[in-house]
């Protein structure tokens, strides 16, 4: 007599994360099943040279990184997912016809051009249509819809992704780090409600702000400034009483941690009072970074802008990590939580 067996179809696939950031090009290589993340392979960061001063990328030149610089490592991921930097990347609010989401995602490439100006050719665009409490009306007087506008530019993604596509691999998708990071926020803290929050992540020469709301990104912005490790900021050093004192008198000392408050203050002016969304104060903020703060710098932010300061960290439940040092790998991480949605995205 034969027995019918049940076989558990392994829905295990390996999947490739690549971060493009002004200075480095960040990889993670991990395993997802069931589009969650249960291992982690490696994680490692390249010196970012292909990136011309307009941000964008040739595609021969890529191609040759890929085969020779990226090749020890040895990766066998087919599948990538890609996230370009913040500088490359646009957030914009319109008026548009009042029509379902998907018809003015095809009416969109019309307007770019006329009524929609971009500063770069080959704009890659995509739009959210926002649900509104009172009817909204175009120039002309006729009914509209507010959307949200995300753009970046064809000259830096297309050459990525056909460069990859040459050399054998499956482009899933191109990110941005602001949804990326709300990918991230939204695994650690899934029980959250969707309320106006904004995101910061701390690199070397700069630092990024994303605003959303609502699930929805509002404003995204790269800003320039070298982080200043002075040696308060940092976790496990003494004289924190001495650095809050500099900044308070504000004598001869201007600190990092004072002008990145100044920076998320306008950003969050700018989403509040210019946006017009005068009755959604941001109450949160996260902080993504690859060094290790101390609790002093999120209770000087947190007394400076009086909302709720967090570190914003990944929290593997169940995933192996092979002797990987996480830091400054939030984006890529990120990026392939793909059992989160969200409509920034």
């Amino acid at each position: 007599m034969f027995h019918r067996f049940k076989f558990r179809l392994n829905k295990n696939k390996r999947q490739l994360a690549i971060c493009f950031e002004e200075k480095m090009i960040r990889f993670i290589e991990v395993t997802l099943n069931q589009e969650r993340i249960v291992e982690i392979h490696q994680a490692f960061s390249l010196e970012n040279k292909l990136m011309n001063e307009a941000g964008h990328v040739d595609k021969e030149s890529w191609k040759r990184f890929l085969k020779e610089t990226v090749k020890p490592y040895k990766i066998k991921a087919k599948q990538v997912h890609v996230v370009i930097p913040t500088s490359n990347v646009i957030v914009r609010q319109h008026v548009m016809p009042n029509l379902p989401e998907k018809e003015l995602k095809q009416m969109i490439h019309y307007e770019i051009g006329n009524t929609i100006h971009l500063p770069f050719e080959l704009p890659v665009v995509d739009i959210v249509k926002i649900k509104t409490e009172g009817a909204i009306y175009k120039d002309d007087g006729e009914e509209g819809s507010q959307v949200v506008l995300v753009a970046a530019p064809g000259q830096m993604i297309y050459p990525i992704v056909e460069g990859l596509l040459d050399v054998g691999l499956e482009v899933k998708s191109v990110d941005i780090p602001a949804t990326s990071l709300y990918r991230l926020f939204k695994t650690n803290y899934p029980e959250r409600k969707e309320e106006p929050m904004i995101i910061a992540e701390i690199m070397n020469h700069g630092v990024d702000l994303h605003i959303f709301d609502r699930g929805i990104l509002w404003f995204t912005r790269h800003i320039q400034m070298d982080f200043t490790e002075e040696p308060s900021l940092i976790e496990g050093t003494i004289n924190v009483k001495a650095l809050l004192e500099r900044i308070q008198s504000q004598e001869y000392y201007q600190s990092f941690v004072l002008d990145l408050a100044n920076e998320m203050e306008r950003a969050m002016n700018f989403f509040q009072y210019t946006l017009n969304n005068r009755d959604q104060a941001i109450n949160s903020c996260w902080i993504v970074s690859k060094h290790k703060l101390n609790e002093n710098f999120y209770l000087y932010l947190q007394n400076r802008l009086e909302i709720e300061v967090n570190p914003l960290i990944y929290q593997p439940k169940s995933t192996k990590v092979m002797s990987v040092d996480l830091s400054g790998y939030d984006k890529g991480i990120g990026t392939l939580c793909r059992e989160v949605t969200n409509r920034g995205n």
